[in-house]
Protein backbone atom coordinates (compact mmCIF):
# COMPACT_ATOMS: atom_id res chain seq x y z
CA UNK A 1 0.00 0.00 0.00
CA UNK A 2 2.93 2.30 0.96
CA UNK A 3 4.76 1.78 -2.36
CA UNK A 4 1.35 1.75 -4.47
CA UNK A 5 0.87 5.50 -2.63
CA UNK A 6 4.71 6.53 -2.86
CA UNK A 7 4.10 5.90 -6.73
CA UNK A 8 0.86 7.66 -6.76
CA UNK A 9 2.99 10.90 -5.32
CA UNK A 10 5.97 10.61 -7.64
CA UNK A 11 3.74 10.41 -10.48
CA UNK A 12 2.02 13.47 -9.43
CA UNK A 13 5.25 15.08 -8.77
CA UNK A 14 6.52 14.53 -12.22
CA UNK A 15 3.13 15.46 -14.06
CA UNK A 16 2.97 18.67 -11.85
CA UNK A 17 6.73 19.53 -12.61
CA UNK A 18 6.15 19.10 -16.70
CA UNK A 19 2.65 21.09 -16.52
CA UNK A 20 4.67 24.00 -14.70
CA UNK A 21 7.72 24.00 -17.53
CA UNK A 22 5.42 23.81 -20.16
CA UNK A 23 3.51 26.87 -18.98
CA UNK A 24 6.61 29.19 -17.66
CA UNK A 25 8.61 27.76 -21.43
CA UNK A 26 5.07 29.41 -23.14
CA UNK A 27 5.57 32.89 -20.80
CA UNK A 28 9.26 32.98 -21.92
CA UNK A 29 9.13 32.18 -25.33
CA UNK A 30 9.78 35.61 -26.06
CA UNK A 31 13.36 34.53 -25.42
CA UNK A 32 14.01 34.07 -29.31
CA UNK A 33 10.27 35.53 -30.72
CA UNK A 34 9.97 39.18 -30.18
CA UNK A 35 6.00 40.27 -29.80
CA UNK A 36 5.13 41.02 -33.41
CA UNK A 37 6.14 37.18 -34.23
CA UNK A 38 4.39 35.82 -31.29
CA UNK A 39 1.40 37.89 -31.66
CA UNK A 40 1.53 36.90 -36.06
CA UNK A 41 1.73 33.07 -35.09
CA UNK A 42 -0.45 32.78 -32.24
CA UNK A 43 -2.99 34.55 -34.50
CA UNK A 44 -3.29 32.38 -36.76
CA UNK A 45 -4.48 29.42 -34.27
CA UNK A 46 -7.27 31.99 -33.58
CA UNK A 47 -8.45 31.52 -37.17
CA UNK A 48 -11.80 29.66 -37.84
CA UNK A 49 -11.39 26.32 -39.34
CA UNK A 50 -11.11 26.69 -43.24
CA UNK A 51 -11.93 30.02 -43.30
CA UNK A 52 -8.53 31.72 -45.23
CA UNK A 53 -8.16 31.91 -49.10
CA UNK A 54 -4.33 31.58 -48.92
CA UNK A 55 -1.73 31.55 -46.07
CA UNK A 56 1.60 33.01 -46.75
CA UNK A 57 4.62 31.46 -45.45
CA UNK A 58 8.27 32.30 -45.33
CA UNK A 59 11.00 34.36 -43.86
CA UNK A 60 10.53 38.21 -42.61
CA UNK A 61 11.02 38.94 -46.64
CA UNK A 62 7.40 37.70 -46.23
CA UNK A 63 5.85 39.62 -43.55
CA UNK A 64 7.74 43.03 -44.35
CA UNK A 65 6.19 42.57 -47.95
CA UNK A 66 2.75 41.50 -47.27
CA UNK A 67 0.03 43.47 -44.91
CA UNK A 68 -2.56 41.78 -44.60
CA UNK A 69 -5.28 44.18 -43.75
CA UNK A 70 -4.45 46.03 -47.00
CA UNK A 71 -5.18 42.30 -49.08
CA UNK A 72 -8.63 42.45 -47.22
CA UNK A 73 -9.51 46.07 -47.94
CA UNK A 74 -8.41 46.20 -51.21
CA UNK A 75 -9.66 42.85 -52.68
CA UNK A 76 -11.78 40.78 -49.68
CA UNK A 77 -8.95 38.21 -49.18
CA UNK A 78 -8.17 36.48 -46.44
CA UNK A 79 -4.57 35.78 -46.34
CA UNK A 80 -2.72 35.00 -43.30
CA UNK A 81 1.34 34.80 -43.02
CA UNK A 82 2.47 32.50 -40.77
CA UNK A 83 6.27 34.08 -41.14
CA UNK A 84 9.06 33.92 -38.84
CA UNK A 85 12.77 35.81 -38.96
CA UNK A 86 15.25 33.50 -40.95
CA UNK A 87 12.50 30.66 -41.57
CA UNK A 88 14.63 28.19 -44.19
CA UNK A 89 13.93 25.90 -46.81
CA UNK A 90 14.53 23.11 -44.97
CA UNK A 91 11.01 24.24 -42.16
CA UNK A 92 9.11 24.32 -45.32
CA UNK A 93 7.40 21.48 -45.32
CA UNK A 94 6.68 21.68 -42.11
CA UNK A 95 5.33 24.38 -42.29
CA UNK A 96 2.74 23.82 -44.77
CA UNK A 97 1.70 20.59 -42.81
CA UNK A 98 1.16 22.75 -39.46
CA UNK A 99 -0.73 25.24 -41.49
CA UNK A 100 -2.90 22.23 -43.09
CA UNK A 101 -4.42 21.07 -40.01
CA UNK A 102 -6.74 23.62 -39.60
CA UNK A 103 -6.54 25.12 -43.34
CA UNK A 104 -6.31 21.99 -45.56
CA UNK A 105 -7.91 23.81 -48.49
CA UNK A 106 -5.92 26.96 -48.12
CA UNK A 107 -3.29 28.13 -51.55
CA UNK A 108 -0.38 27.99 -49.85
CA UNK A 109 2.13 31.42 -51.01
CA UNK A 110 5.88 30.33 -50.74
CA UNK A 111 8.76 32.91 -50.26
CA UNK A 112 11.57 31.80 -51.88
CA UNK A 113 13.90 35.05 -50.54
CA UNK A 114 16.20 32.53 -48.49
CA UNK A 115 15.77 29.19 -50.03
CA UNK A 116 19.73 29.50 -50.78
CA UNK A 117 20.89 29.92 -47.06
CA UNK A 118 23.24 27.10 -45.93
CA UNK A 119 22.80 25.34 -42.61
CA UNK A 120 20.09 25.76 -40.03
CA UNK A 121 20.78 27.61 -36.54
CA UNK A 122 19.11 27.59 -33.09
CA UNK A 123 16.99 30.81 -33.41
CA UNK A 124 15.75 29.73 -36.84
CA UNK A 125 14.63 26.21 -35.07
CA UNK A 126 12.72 28.56 -32.02
CA UNK A 127 11.36 31.47 -34.25
CA UNK A 128 8.92 28.24 -35.30
CA UNK A 129 8.97 25.32 -32.32
CA UNK A 130 8.57 28.21 -29.24
CA UNK A 131 4.87 28.67 -30.84
CA UNK A 132 4.00 25.81 -32.48
CA UNK A 133 1.69 23.18 -30.31
CA UNK A 134 2.97 20.20 -29.54
CA UNK A 135 2.07 17.61 -31.86
CA UNK A 136 3.91 14.96 -33.83
CA UNK A 137 4.73 17.60 -36.75
CA UNK A 138 6.38 19.61 -34.65
CA UNK A 139 8.35 16.83 -33.11
CA UNK A 140 9.81 16.08 -36.58
CA UNK A 141 10.04 19.72 -37.34
CA UNK A 142 12.84 19.93 -34.78
CA UNK A 143 14.74 16.76 -34.87
CA UNK A 144 15.15 17.06 -38.56
CA UNK A 145 16.67 20.95 -38.46
CA UNK A 146 18.30 20.21 -34.94
CA UNK A 147 20.29 17.11 -37.53
CA UNK A 148 20.70 19.53 -40.01
CA UNK A 149 21.92 22.23 -37.60
CA UNK A 150 23.95 19.17 -35.91
CA UNK A 151 22.63 20.47 -32.64
CA UNK A 152 22.50 16.79 -31.22
CA UNK A 153 23.18 16.69 -27.35
CA UNK A 154 20.32 16.06 -25.44
CA UNK A 155 20.47 19.72 -23.44
CA UNK A 156 20.58 21.38 -27.44
CA UNK A 157 17.18 19.16 -28.32
CA UNK A 158 15.45 20.05 -24.85
CA UNK A 159 16.10 23.50 -25.73
CA UNK A 160 13.89 23.49 -28.24
CA UNK A 161 11.13 21.48 -26.82
CA UNK A 162 11.02 23.37 -24.12
CA UNK A 163 12.66 26.97 -23.80
CA UNK A 164 12.55 27.30 -20.26
CA UNK A 165 16.13 24.81 -20.48
CA UNK A 166 17.72 27.86 -22.64
CA UNK A 167 16.20 30.76 -20.45
CA UNK A 168 19.80 31.59 -18.52
CA UNK A 169 19.63 35.38 -17.45
CA UNK A 170 16.52 35.89 -19.59
CA UNK A 171 14.07 35.39 -17.48
CA UNK A 172 13.41 39.63 -16.67
CA UNK A 173 11.65 38.67 -20.49
CA UNK A 174 9.59 36.45 -19.31
CA UNK A 175 5.46 37.57 -19.91
CA UNK A 176 2.58 35.36 -20.73
CA UNK A 177 1.05 36.56 -24.32
CA UNK A 178 -2.67 37.62 -23.39
CA UNK A 179 -5.68 37.39 -26.29
CA UNK A 180 -5.78 40.83 -25.11
CA UNK A 181 -2.59 42.41 -26.39
CA UNK A 182 -3.25 45.01 -29.16
CA UNK A 183 -1.63 43.18 -31.48
CA UNK A 184 -4.29 40.53 -31.49
CA UNK A 185 -7.09 41.07 -34.45
CA UNK A 186 -3.98 42.47 -36.67
CA UNK A 187 -4.17 39.44 -38.63
CA UNK A 188 -0.40 38.92 -38.75
CA UNK A 189 0.65 42.51 -39.79
CA UNK A 190 4.13 43.14 -38.49
CA UNK A 191 4.11 45.85 -35.89
CA UNK A 192 7.74 46.36 -35.82
CA UNK A 193 7.93 49.64 -35.41
CA UNK A 194 10.83 50.36 -37.80
CA UNK A 195 9.04 48.40 -40.59
CA UNK A 196 6.23 51.12 -39.67
CA UNK A 197 8.06 54.09 -39.31
CA UNK A 198 11.42 53.41 -40.49
CA UNK A 199 12.83 54.49 -44.44
CA UNK A 200 16.01 53.82 -46.15
CA UNK A 201 16.61 55.23 -49.61
CA UNK A 202 18.07 52.58 -51.66
CA UNK A 203 17.99 54.09 -54.97
CA UNK A 204 20.83 52.88 -57.13
CA UNK A 205 20.81 49.93 -54.99
CA UNK A 206 19.50 47.33 -57.84
CA UNK A 207 21.70 45.62 -59.93
CA UNK A 208 20.79 43.24 -62.76
CA UNK A 209 23.15 39.79 -63.60
CA UNK A 210 21.29 37.33 -66.48
CA UNK A 211 23.85 35.04 -65.72
CA UNK A 212 22.84 31.24 -64.36
CA UNK A 213 25.11 29.45 -61.89
CA UNK A 214 24.53 26.25 -60.18
CA UNK A 215 22.81 26.03 -56.99
CA UNK A 216 23.90 23.69 -54.25
CA UNK A 217 22.94 19.99 -53.90
CA UNK A 218 21.94 20.82 -50.45
CA UNK A 219 19.54 23.28 -51.87
CA UNK A 220 18.13 20.73 -54.77
CA UNK A 221 17.71 18.27 -52.19
CA UNK A 222 15.11 20.07 -50.11
CA UNK A 223 13.67 21.55 -53.11
CA UNK A 224 12.40 18.04 -53.98
CA UNK A 225 11.38 16.92 -50.66
CA UNK A 226 9.45 19.79 -50.77
CA UNK A 227 7.94 19.25 -54.13
CA UNK A 228 7.44 15.32 -52.95
CA UNK A 229 5.61 16.91 -49.89
CA UNK A 230 3.32 19.10 -51.74
CA UNK A 231 2.72 16.21 -54.74
CA UNK A 232 1.98 13.31 -52.01
CA UNK A 233 -0.52 15.53 -50.09
CA UNK A 234 -2.34 17.40 -53.46
CA UNK A 235 -1.40 20.89 -51.57
CA UNK A 236 -1.95 23.78 -54.01
CA UNK A 237 0.85 26.03 -54.04
CA UNK A 238 2.73 28.93 -55.52
CA UNK A 239 6.08 30.52 -55.41
CA UNK A 240 6.79 34.52 -54.98
CA UNK A 241 10.51 36.47 -55.11
CA UNK A 242 10.23 39.87 -53.38
CA UNK A 243 12.42 42.37 -54.59
CA UNK A 244 15.26 43.06 -52.02
CA UNK A 245 18.66 44.44 -52.27
CA UNK A 246 20.93 41.75 -53.67
CA UNK A 247 24.93 41.71 -54.92
CA UNK A 248 25.57 41.03 -58.22
CA UNK A 249 27.53 37.78 -57.83
CA UNK A 250 24.84 36.12 -55.96
CA UNK A 251 21.76 36.73 -58.56
CA UNK A 252 22.91 34.33 -60.67
CA UNK A 253 22.03 31.59 -58.42
CA UNK A 254 18.71 33.36 -57.89
CA UNK A 255 17.66 33.16 -61.27
CA UNK A 256 18.33 29.45 -61.26
CA UNK A 257 16.69 28.75 -58.38
CA UNK A 258 13.65 30.47 -60.25
CA UNK A 259 14.13 28.91 -63.15
CA UNK A 260 14.12 25.55 -61.31
CA UNK A 261 10.99 26.05 -59.49
CA UNK A 262 9.21 26.95 -62.49
CA UNK A 263 10.73 24.01 -64.71
CA UNK A 264 8.86 22.05 -61.88
CA UNK A 265 5.80 23.18 -63.18
CA UNK A 266 4.94 26.08 -60.34
CA UNK A 267 3.91 29.53 -60.94
CA UNK A 268 6.36 31.94 -59.52
CA UNK A 269 5.67 35.77 -58.90
CA UNK A 270 8.84 37.50 -59.82
CA UNK A 271 8.61 40.74 -58.14
CA UNK A 272 12.53 41.75 -59.24
CA UNK A 273 11.29 41.10 -62.89
CA UNK A 274 8.50 43.15 -62.51
CA UNK A 275 9.88 45.54 -60.20
CA UNK A 276 7.66 48.53 -62.06
CA UNK A 277 4.96 46.50 -61.96
CA UNK A 278 4.75 46.55 -57.84
CA UNK A 279 4.96 50.11 -58.10
CA UNK A 280 7.79 50.24 -55.12
CA UNK A 281 9.46 53.35 -54.76
CA UNK A 282 13.12 53.22 -53.86
CA UNK A 283 13.66 56.33 -51.91
CA UNK A 284 10.81 55.78 -49.21
CA UNK A 285 9.02 52.25 -49.48
CA UNK A 286 12.14 50.19 -48.12
CA UNK A 287 13.13 49.76 -44.27
CA UNK A 288 16.28 48.54 -45.16
CA UNK A 289 17.99 46.68 -48.42
CA UNK A 290 16.23 43.19 -47.24
CA UNK A 291 12.80 44.66 -46.62
CA UNK A 292 10.10 46.98 -47.61
CA UNK A 293 8.60 49.44 -44.95
CA UNK A 294 4.91 49.69 -44.66
CA UNK A 295 4.53 52.19 -47.23
CA UNK A 296 6.25 49.47 -49.49
CA UNK A 297 4.32 46.77 -48.36
CA UNK A 298 0.89 47.94 -48.85
CA UNK A 299 2.34 48.61 -52.51
CA UNK A 300 3.95 45.11 -53.21
CA UNK A 301 0.68 43.44 -51.59
CA UNK A 302 -1.47 44.83 -53.76
CA UNK A 303 0.48 43.91 -56.75
CA UNK A 304 0.51 40.06 -55.32
CA UNK A 305 -3.08 40.05 -54.05
CA UNK A 306 -3.93 41.47 -57.74
CA UNK A 307 -2.35 38.33 -59.21
CA UNK A 308 -3.37 36.07 -56.53
CA UNK A 309 -7.06 37.06 -57.50
CA UNK A 310 -7.02 37.36 -60.88
CA UNK A 311 -5.36 34.00 -61.18
CA UNK A 312 -7.16 32.23 -58.32
CA UNK A 313 -10.59 33.64 -58.21
CA UNK A 314 -10.97 34.11 -54.55
CA UNK A 315 -14.18 36.02 -54.17
CA UNK A 316 -14.75 39.18 -52.15
CA UNK A 317 -15.47 38.50 -49.11
CA UNK A 318 -15.96 42.15 -47.36
CA UNK A 319 -18.95 42.46 -45.02
CA UNK A 320 -19.36 38.62 -44.57
CA UNK A 321 -20.93 38.19 -41.16
CA UNK A 322 -18.54 35.16 -41.21
CA UNK A 323 -15.13 37.54 -41.80
CA UNK A 324 -16.05 40.57 -39.33
CA UNK A 325 -13.14 39.69 -37.77
CA UNK A 326 -11.20 40.67 -41.21
CA UNK A 327 -13.38 43.67 -41.41
CA UNK A 328 -12.38 44.86 -37.91
CA UNK A 329 -8.89 44.37 -38.59
CA UNK A 330 -8.58 47.04 -41.03
CA UNK A 331 -8.93 50.46 -39.08
CA UNK A 332 -7.52 47.92 -35.81
CA UNK A 333 -3.75 47.80 -38.04
CA UNK A 334 -4.46 51.09 -39.13
CA UNK A 335 -4.69 52.75 -35.52
CA UNK A 336 -1.77 51.25 -34.27
CA UNK A 337 0.10 51.67 -36.94
CA UNK A 338 -0.51 55.65 -36.25
CA UNK A 339 -0.14 55.54 -33.16
CA UNK A 340 3.75 53.68 -33.67
CA UNK A 341 3.88 56.93 -36.33
CA UNK A 342 3.43 55.73 -39.60
CA UNK A 343 2.22 58.86 -41.55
Amino acid sequence: MKKKHNFIRATAFVVLTLSILAIVGRAISSLAVNDHMLWRLSGFYLEKRESLDAVIVGPSATYAYWEPTTAWEEYGIAVYPYSTAQQPLSSTRFVLEECRKTQPDALFVININLFLMEGVTPAQIHFLSDIMPPSLNRHRMIQYMAEKGEYDSPYQLLEFYQPVFAMHSRWKRAHLPSKHTSGFGCKGASLDPQFIKGSEDVTGLFVENEERLPISEDAIYELELLFDYIEENDVEVCFFYSPAVVSYDVIPYMNTLIDYIRDAGYTLYDGAANFEETGLYPPTDYMDRSHTNLSGAIKFTKWLGGKLVEDYGFEDKRGDPDYKSWDDSVEHYDRIARIIGFQ
